[in-house]
């Protein structure tokens, strides 16, 4: 799916579901594979275990997990990050769905690499349904085997550069485009500017695409590296870190939302939190007035009724009907009231009734007009 961010799958996690306290399940299992010749042996089964304990602890997006690494902990907020979408997130905790499955445990150096299938067999015909191949690093501390994130094994084939308050890693082969690196630092200067802080110290992982960019945190397979051309970015909110997968030093998209999550929290509506993105930094590396225009054309051929806003995604895979409209609303926001109608609008919850009283306060538009309101400003980008 070409140009389909996959920052929504991966980061904007349900953090309501994700932050009961700490408690141990008994459903789950896990499976070690016939292929796994050295499972008997005795640091084997040790790691194993940790790594049991791990997938069967329900922990907050806010608690340390008591099987992680505690200097990784000291290094990165939350290091687990992108394994909790596999321990938190609706299709893993379907318990009778997908099933993790150990494919490897091998030595490496001091440390041991835990290759992990999640998979369900499909009822019909009993083929195999893949949700993802995960690699962890178990690591001796203190006398116990912790888990670790790949990221620092895997970053050490890439080389750094520091362009003012962004520090930038990418691969030893690439050759950096310093210029674009330090455009991209102002940009951060000017966004800052306009949530009224001070100017984030930024780490920018670039990857060349999304495949890079999951191997990078430990992916062998992710369902979004089956879409081919895939554009994609993270935003880890908890580190100030951007992971570009868009084969770019410029990802302003993802830069707006660590300062949203910065200035505003989590509780901000999901529309508003994409539309700012989108029109402050484009989205999948298109302007907003590109998705406005393309928005344009379609309705004039399908109909949309935009009070289900909520509800609506995409006309095609680059162009999300809630990241454009929210951009629109926001643009409109800010042509009127100035940055302080955007922060208004920030500052709203996720439901449709708050969502639409905030537009009615900050644009004067009722939740009844607003479907003709959004046709008509949308002949604007017809052309």
């Amino acid at each position: 799916m070409r140009g389909y961010s996959v920052s929504t799958i991966l980061i904007l996690l349900s953090f309501a579901a994700c932050s009961q306290p700490i408690q141990n399940t008994t459903t789950q299992t896990l499976f070690i594979n016939p292929s796994v010749i050295n499972q008997d042996d005795s640091e084997v089964k040790e790691v194993i275990s940790v790594w049991r304990k791990y997938l069967l602890t329900k922990d907050s997006l806010y608690q340390t997990n008591p099987y992680w690494s505690n200097l990784e902990y000291k290094k990165r907020n939350i290091p687990d990050y992108f394994l909790k979408r596999i321990n938190h997130s609706g299709i893993f905790n379907q318990k009778n769905l997908y099933k993790p499955t150990v494919l490897s445990v091998v030595r490496d150096d001091s440390s041991y690499i835990i290759k992990t299938l999640f998979a369900t067999a499909e009822k019909d015909n009993g083929f195999s349904r893949v949700s993802g191949i995960i690699n962890v690093e178990a690591i001796k501390e203190n006398g116990n085997w912790k888990l670790k994130s790949m990221l620092d094994q895997n970053l050490k084939k890439y080389q750094q550069y520091q362009a003012g308050k962004i520090l930038y890693y990418f691969s030893k082969n690439r050759k950096l485009d310093t210029l674009l690196c330090n455009k991209f630092n102002e940009i951060n200067t000017d966004i800052a500017r306009k949530f009224d802080v001070s100017p984030m110290d930024i780490i920018y992982y670039l990857c060349t695409d999304n495949n890079e960019l999951q191997r990078l945190i430990g992916f062998d397979y992710e369902i979004s590296m089956a879409y081919p051309n895939q554009v994609s970015g993270l935003a880890d909110i908890f580190n100030n870190t951007i992971y570009a997968g868009n084969n770019s030093e410029w990802y302003p998209h993802e830069l707006v939302h660590l300062y949203v999550k910065d200035k505003f929290g989590f509780a901000v509506n999901y529309c508003f939190n994409e539309g700012i993105a989108t029109y402050l930094g484009g989205s999948v590396g298109n302007s907003l007035q590109y998705h406005l225009h393309k928005i344009a054309v379609y309705v004039r051929n399908h109909s949309v009724d935009f009070t289900k806003l909520s509800s609506l995604e995409r006309i095609d895979d680059e162009t999300n009907f809630q990241y454009s409209i929210g951009g629109l609303i926001c643009k409109i926001a800010d042509e009127r009231l100035g940055f302080e109608g955007i922060n208004k609008l920030l500052q709203t919850g996720d439901s449709d009734e708050e969502m639409f009283q905030a537009i009615e306060n900050t644009l004067g538009v009722k939740r009844g007009n607003f479907n003709e309101f959004i046709h008509t400003e949308l002949k604007k980008y017809v052309n």
